[in-house]
């Protein structure tokens, strides 16, 4: 699994990209594409949703945040394969839309104080 810096850049990368195509199908002279607003705005989603599983299963894997802080887990797990396993439990996905469904199982995984709440917060009036 890459660092979390990493997923973090390719996840800003992404989101700039879909900014791009927003302002391009929606500028005044240029022509309005309902299909590549839907486009961008999927796009944008998915990678949410991706950033939010990667850095869970690192997490779960001990990996340390962008600041350098680790985030409490009591069972730390080596494989990264293992980690989405139990994540997943036998579902084809994982809901990742509601923030009260995400922070509560981010609590379930990692404990209350697990300072993964506090960045999801100020997405909470996007989602």
């Amino acid at each position: 699994m890459p660092p979390l810096s990493k997923l973090k850049g390719v996840f800003l990368g992404s989101l700039s990209d879909c900014r791009a195509l927003y302002r391009h199908c929606l500028t005044p002279n240029g022509v309005h594409s309902s299909a590549g607003v839907e486009a961008a705005f999927l796009q944008m989603f998915k990678s949410w949703e991706s950033l939010l599983e990667d850095c869970t299963v690192a997490f779960l894997c001990g990996h340390l945040r962008c600041d350098g802080n680790l985030v409490s887990c009591d069972t730390y797990i080596k494989s990264e394969a293992f980690a989405r396993v139990l994540l997943y439990q036998d579902r084809k996905f994982i809901e990742w839309t509601e923030v009260d469904t995400v922070t509560g199982r981010w609590n379930n995984l990692f404990g209350a104080s697990n300072l993964l709440e506090g960045a999801i917060k100020p997405g909470l009036t996007e989602l």
